[in-house]
């Protein structure tokens, strides 16, 4: 069985950044309470980040594909241009919730599953009951980066994201 495979996502100033962000443990000894973060993990390897791939291509996303990478780090106009894919990323998924069920060959979620996601406000860490491997899960991992984008342009930070592989 393959590693546990983490997502994180966390704001910071310039004046924080790690030597280097190659991998998300990298971020562990700058992340506190006082810092806007989420954080998604999926227990059969790169699950999350392979239901985020598939979802991005398929809505067309721009400004979202450092989601997918091994590390990034996004300036205030990256951070507001993300800010507005999500946002619209996360409309056109409200709109049509099946659609996505139906990309991601999940039938046993509803409608209603996808839609209670969507109103996760973003503010609590994320549970999956299914190992991170859910599509609610994914659309609540969404909604957590949001808030995490929302705080760095409120704040004038930086966004600062990685993964473990």
């Amino acid at each position: 069985m393959a590693d546990t495979f983490v997502l994180v996502s966390m704001t910071a100033t310039n004046g924080e950044l790690p030597q280097t962000i190659s991998y998300a443990e990298d971020l562990y000894p700058i992340m506190d309470s006082s810092k806007a973060s989420c954080y998604g993990s999926s227990e059969r390897g790169p699950t999350l980040r392979a239901m985020l791939r598939t979802t991005l291509a398929y809505y067309k996303t721009e400004h979202l594909g450092y989601l997918i990478t091994k590390s990034a780090k996004l300036n205030s106009s990256e951070v507001e241009l993300a800010s507005a894919s999500i946002c619209s990323l996360i409309e056109d998924i409200r709109k049509k919730p099946a659609q996505l069920i139906s990309l991601h060959e999940q039938p046993d979620w509803s409608d209603d599953d996808i839609v209670d996601a969507l109103d996760f406000a973003g503010d609590e860490f994320v549970i999956s009951e299914w190992g991170g491997e859910d599509l609610p899960y994914m659309v609540k991992f969404l909604k957590s980066h949001l808030r995490v984008l929302e705080t760095a342009k409120m704040h004038n930070e930086i966004v600062l994201h990685a993964c473990s592989e």
